[in-house]
């Protein structure tokens, strides 16, 4: 029952994307309200819903992995979630109305527009799908904070395409670890559409750069970040590891939320060492 909870409400995703923002606010000593946290949380929940419903629409419940054979069996249920977070998305921005939150959300949904259509139409940018999708989650959780500050400094810049990174390669990681799956539903992903090797290809190069930025920043910002930056290389190491130990890793539930999970910890190291 847990389980059910967790995969309908999409809890390890909105728990990831507040620590992470979370982190990002709080190493740039950005103040936000609780307002940002709530939006970003039923924006998060909306867009996994969007696509994963997209993903069941048309498909036989035989084809469907546990997670998927959820949403289509409960997509009534689903979907009038989906709405109320909507609702109440539009609620909070029209009670607590900023211009910046305005702005950033304006941005948000052109971009997952964009994001579903490519994903379930027809291909509008030609980025694969975990790419786009790691984009959209980083801008997601610096945006807003960045546009209250009024600039943006190579620090997070840094930062933004370090989280992009993390993102991306946990995205490629369950493209790897879901290829039999998504193969036998015919969903569209890195793997289906470009194949295995590809994937842990681009998997290596994204783990190089995320290796070549941190180096860089810390030997010419003299960061005071160092933890951080440790704790999300781990992070991409562990995501890195298990794509070249597909065959030892089982796509379960289980997993993908402990895989997610990992994103927390930065926000929960930076809450720890601020005590």
């Amino acid at each position: 029952m847990i389980k059910k909870i967790i995969i309908l409400l999409h809890i390890e995703a909105v728990l990831a994307a507040n620590a992470v923002a979370y982190f990002f606010v709080a190493i740039h000593q950005i103040e936000v309200s609780i307002h940002y946290f709530i939006l970003l949380s039923t924006g998060t929940y909306v867009l996994y819903m969007a696509d994963h419903l997209m993903d069941v629409r048309n498909k036989d419940i035989g084809q469907l992995c546990e997670r998927h054979k959820l949403y289509k069996i409960h997509m009534r249920l689903c979907a009038s979630l989906m709405a109320f977070f909507i609702f109440m998305g539009a609620v909070f921005a029209a009670l607590f109305f900023d211009i910046n939150m305005c702005i950033c959300g304006a941005v948000m949904i052109i971009l997952c527009t964009i994001y579903i259509l490519n994903c379930h139409k027809k291909a509008i940018i030609l980025l694969p799908k975990e790419i786009f999708g790691a984009i959209i989650f980083s801008l997601s959780v610096t945006l807003y904070p960045v546009l209250i500050v009024g600039y943006i400094s190579i620090q997070h810049i840094f930062w933004m395409i370090l989280i992009s990174v993390s993102v991306a390669l946990n995205l490629i990681f369950f493209a790897i670890i879901s290829e039999n799956e998504d193969r036998t539903a015919q969903f569209q992903s890195l793997i289906t559409s470009l194949g295995l090797q590809y994937a842990i290809r681009l998997g290596i190069y994204i783990y190089i750069l995320n290796i070549c930025i941190s180096i860089f920043y810390i030997y010419f910002s003299n960061s005071k970040d160092i933890e951080y930056i440790i704790i999300f290389n781990i992070i991409n190491s562990i995501y890195m590891a298990g794509m070249h130990n597909k065959n030892t890793i089982k796509n379960n539930e289980i997993n993908r939320i402990l895989a997610d999970m990992l994103l927390v910890l930065p926000g929960i190291l930076c809450r720890l060492l601020s005590i």
